[in-house]
């Protein structure tokens, strides 16, 4: 059985490089037994905090959290690529 993780690439930048630091990320990960998903926030529909209630209930009422939910749910681990800026 393969384990799914999902490498969530977490800038929106137009000329980010954030994706070819994800593809690195995915291709040093590769291992029989690991099934890797790039999971790509500027092609997300997530808008930020706008959620009534606090997400960690989970009582979500907008339909793209609910989504966002369900794609979530489905791995068994995540890496987070985020930018460092200066």
């Amino acid at each position: 059985m393969k384990n799914k993780v999902g490498i969530i690439l977490g800038s929106n930048r137009p000329n980010r490089i954030g994706g070819d630091v994800a593809q690195w990320v995915k291709m040093t990960m590769e291992h029989e037994k690991l099934e890797i998903d790039i999971i790509d926030l500027a092609k997300i529909n997530l808008p930020f905090l706008d959620e009534p209630n606090i997400p960690a209930q989970g009582n979500y009422q907008q339909e793209h959290t609910k989504n966002w939910s369900k794609t979530i749910k489905q791995y068994d681990g995540c890496v987070l690529v985020f930018p460092q800026y200066n």
